[in-house]
């Protein structure tokens, strides 16, 4: 059985609540793992250090919810 969009929106903000920090660990996590390939590649090419950029972020319920809705 499909679910409907209100039932998606509640699982998803129970999603948030329960895993958020973790999701934010996680992310800070990978950020730091590949800052360090980005900097073994710039060293190893030897590249400008500002020539690989590494960026993310998490993206917030409310955002994630309007996402959902289109």
């Amino acid at each position: 059985m499909a679910m409907t969009p209100k039932d998606l929106s509640q699982r998803a903000v129970r999603f948030y609540h329960r895993y958020g920090e973790e999701l934010e660990s996680i992310r800070q996590l990978l950020y730091i793992q590949l800052d360090k390939l980005a900097l073994a590649c710039t060293l190893e090419n030897r590249l400008p250090r500002k020539a690989i950029r590494v960026v993310s972020r998490t993206k917030e319920l409310k955002n994630f919810l309007l996402k959902l809705e289109r």
